[in-house]
């Protein structure tokens, strides 16, 4: 790749994705004092994301992107965890609201309401754990948090373990601002997994599919 890719490159720095930027922005962060070594970088001419120092080798006060670049060993990395701060930020403001009015009914004594606003707080409290928990790839292994089918964007009750060896196909579909999902397909079934964002979700699948090389082909659009 030539320094023709213009805009749209997208920097994942110390946690934070920053972008669309400039090829030139990129270089005169490179010429300024380069990457860490955690830095990650991606632009719709590649096929996934790479180490920013891979991609921009500086060369005195010029920098330009090497050619052939090979983003598998990252995707392969022995674990990738990704967790969707949108859903646990709600979650947690949610939970906020109902520990104060659960707070002014005990301090009310009223009894009618303590209990289940305290059942509501409890329920609140484990869906923003496993939130905290997040979307991890260890090795050949997805672990994720399941989510009911009546209201998949927030509510979280219990972690699945599967084998990436079990995924026979994978698909992807968006509901909204903060509801993008991927389903994977099962030769009894499929799960379905949600994120905030669909770089999440196209980063986990593109860990998945680096990991599967059973599953040929684009993923299908769901809807």
């Amino acid at each position: 790749m030539g320094l023709d890719g213009g805009e749209g490159w997208y920097l994942s720095s110390n946690g934070k994705q920053i972008g669309p930027l400039a090829t030139g922005d990129m270089l005169a962060r490179a010429t300024a004092g380069g990457f860490a070594a955690a830095d990650l970088v991606w632009h719709p001419s590649m096929q996934g994301w790479t180490a920013a120092s891979e991609v921009f080798v500086q060369r005195g006060k010029t920098a330009a992107p090497k050619p052939d670049l090979d983003s598998s060993q990252w995707l392969r990395l022995p674990e990738i965890k990704i967790r969707n701060f949108t859903y646990l930020i709600v979650l947690f403001a949610v939970a906020v609201a109902c520990f104060i009015m659960m707070a002014t009914a005990f301090l009310s004594d009223d009894s009618s309401l303590t209990l289940p606003l305290l059942g509501i707080f409890a329920i609140l409290g484990w869906c923003c754990f496993l939130e905290c928990r997040g979307t991890t790839l260890r090795n050949t292994s997805l672990i994720f948090p399941a989510r009911p089918p009546f209201w998949p964007h927030l509510l979280a009750y219990r972690m699945i373990t599967i084998s990436l060896d079990q995924i026979s196909s994978a698909g992807v579909f968006s509901n909204g601002d903060h509801a993008h999902g991927l389903v994977l397909g099962f030769s009894v079934g499929q799960v379905r997994l949600m994120f905030d964002d669909p770089f999440f979700r196209d980063l986990t699948l593109a860990a998945i599919a680096a990991r599967s090389p059973h599953l040929n082909g684009a993923p299908k659009n769901v809807g």
